[in-house]
């Protein structure tokens, strides 16, 4: 299995943004994308800036050839954008889920938290904080502890008291 994903990678890094990335897919997993332990190790390798775009893109080939959207799979996909240190993907992963019918959690949201307080961005994670309110998503350490780290790393210490 990790040569099949080594070898999906290495055609993906040559991959121009926008192409077929299904086509990678079939070659190289075939149905076995579809299962969830594949697809999470496929968005735990991705870990460069180059491939934050094939983060998102993953996640929709995936969907399309019938992987069930799942919370797991877009928190892992949510953490491998913050590991590029990006915050909008996250979130557009994060709204990706909402409009498959994915729950919104905890975990999902702190992840996207984490993605945030990763790029310095500080705005954002008061959006979601209040959101998780409206939404009556548990709120926990981590929760209030992202959105405080976020606005004290950006300089918006005021914000975080």
């Amino acid at each position: 299995m990790v040569d099949k994903v080594l070898r999906y990678l290495n055609d993906l890094d040559r991959c121009e943004i926008g192409n077929d990335i299904g086509a990678i897919v079939d070659r190289h997993l075939g149905q076995l994308a579809c299962e969830t332990k594949v697809a999470v190790e496929l968005l735990t390798a991705l870990r460069s800036p180059e491939q934050v775009a094939h983060i998102v893109n993953l996640l929709d080939c995936l969907r399309q050839r019938g992987l069930e959207p799942n919370s797991y799979i877009a928190t892992t996909g949510i953490l491998a954008v913050r590991r590029c240190r990006e915050w909008a993907p996250a979130l557009d992963i994060l709204r990706n889920m909402a409009a498959n019918a994915v729950e919104l959690d905890t975990i999902a949201y702190n992840a996207a938290f984490s993605a945030c307080e990763k790029a310095g961005e500080w705005v954002t994670p008061l959006r979601l904080l209040t959101e998780m309110i409206a939404n009556t998503v548990e709120l926990d350490t981590i929760t209030y502890n992202a959105a405080v780290s976020a606005c004290g790393k950006s300089g918006e210490c005021a914000l975080s008291l």
